[in-house]
């Protein structure tokens, strides 16, 4: 088995997973946790405490899956919405990158870069500071992106199990948001910029025959 520091891509994707760590904890170091954005957070914790993740006349069962984990962790704390939301931003940014290396080979950098982005492109997205209200859709971006990443790899690699893992991803993420299902149409177009379904070369012999 070949060590960390002899796989390239083991190498980078270690790499980028600690720079995107980095990113995340330092864009959110100095957000409070006590940002409200207008929308009922004091609902979503109520909702929460009962085990309730359908969020009232949102028509949506599975809301507040992504805040759950928060709730486990710290119940009755704010400061654990915080620390997920910044984990879902952060695992997003990762995802980024692994979808990018996958259609660019060997384009650490660019994909990288990619992640990067993802983690800090929001620039005139204020209500991304808000963690309670926020939680849902940093956590339905990451299960999309998700579960685009598991097709992607279920494609090239001709594994059921891992479309499967893609599907259920993508159930989760479109019960929680409907707007998971915005990049639907765009799947074909992932699925053929990866190249496809490729058949086995066979080598032939072009010597003459006797």
């Amino acid at each position: 088995m070949r060590s960390l520091a002899g796989d390239p891509s083991r190498r980078s994707l270690a790499v980028a997973t600690a720079v995107l760590a980095g990113l995340a904890a330092v864009f959110f170091a100095t957000v409070r946790p006590t940002n409200f954005g207008g929308s009922d957070e004091w609902l979503c914790l109520s909702l929460l405490s009962r085990g309730t993740l359908d969020f009232p006349y949102a028509n949506r069962p599975l809301n507040l899956v992504w805040n759950l984990p928060a709730w486990l962790l710290l119940p009755d704390r704010l400061v654990g919405f915080l620390a997920f939301h910044a984990a879902w931003i952060g695992l997003a940014g990762l995802v980024v990158f692994l979808i990018v290396r996958r259609l660019l080979p060997g384009a650490a950098p660019l994909a990288l870069l990619a992640g990067a982005l993802t983690v800090f492109w929001a620039p005139t997205d204020g209500t991304r500071l808000c963690p309670v209200h926020m939680t849902v859709y940093s956590g339905c971006t990451f299960g999309t992106l998700l579960a685009t990443w598991l097709l992607l790899e279920a494609w090239l690699r001709r594994n059921l199990a891992l479309a499967a893992l893609a599907l259920g991803a993508a159930a989760v993420a479109a019960l929680s948001t409907e707007a998971a299902l915005a990049p639907l149409p765009l799947v074909p177009r992932v699925l053929l910029a990866a190249g496809g379904w490729r058949e086995p070369t066979i080598c032939r012999s072009t010597a003459p025959r006797a």
